[in-house]
């Protein structure tokens, strides 16, 4: 897969899980809390995760991930 398109952030987030037993609830996983663009690269390369545009349509039509619709 190869990212192409203007630079969004510096980093990605995911928050993480308040507690043990939030952690444990359907839909919560090991994943990394933050990671620079070329982590996220690699992530995406490797691990070929499910990825969810949740951007407005203004913001889709900045720049998006080739071959995602």
């Amino acid at each position: 897969m190869k990212i192409t398109g203007k630079k969004i952030k510096d980093s990605f987030s995911v928050q993480k899980p308040s507690s043990a037993s939030e952690a444990n609830k359907p839909g919560n996983c090991d994943f990394p809390v933050n990671l620079k663009p070329e982590e996220a690269k690699y992530f995406i390369e490797t691990k070929k995760p499910a990825i969810i545009d949740v951007r407005t349509p203004e913001e889709y039509a900045s720049g998006r991930i080739v071959n995602t619709g």
